[in-house]
């Protein structure tokens, strides 16, 4: 990209910080309001043209960011892996599990404090 094109899209990212979503909104969302007018933000459907995370008016208004949607199979992942034969060994694999996950991403943050540079 030369300067110009990372100029114009750094300026869409600011652009999509000044519009908020309601708390009545969820998913994909698109400003429909024309430069300079307040944000309307409406629902995005397939009769729309394409969705994609770079254009500034469209919006993500989900419970999570962006980013973690790729991770629900390995929610599921982690499900079918926990449930066994009684709800006490349900719990026990859960709660291993979660504790396990939490302890590993922790590990790796204290390690890029020590080792900023990897």
């Amino acid at each position: 990209r030369n300067e110009t094109d990372q100029y114009d899209f750094l300026q869409g990212q600011v652009d999509k910080l000044r519009v908020t979503c309601a708390s009545t909104d969820f998913g994909k969302m698109r400003n429909m309001a024309q430069e300079g007018d307040m944000p309307r933000l409406e629902v995005w459907d397939e009769s729309m043209s394409p969705w994609m995370d770079d254009n500034p008016n469209d919006i993500w208004c989900g419970l999570v960011p962006r980013a973690y949607l790729s991770n629900w199979p390995n929610v599921a992942q982690f499900i079918i892996f926990s449930v066994y034969k009684n709800t006490g060994t349900t719990i026990n694999l859960a709660t291993q599990g979660i504790v396990g996950t939490t302890l590993a991403g922790l590990n790796m943050r204290f390690m890029m404090l020590l080792f900023p540079h990897g």
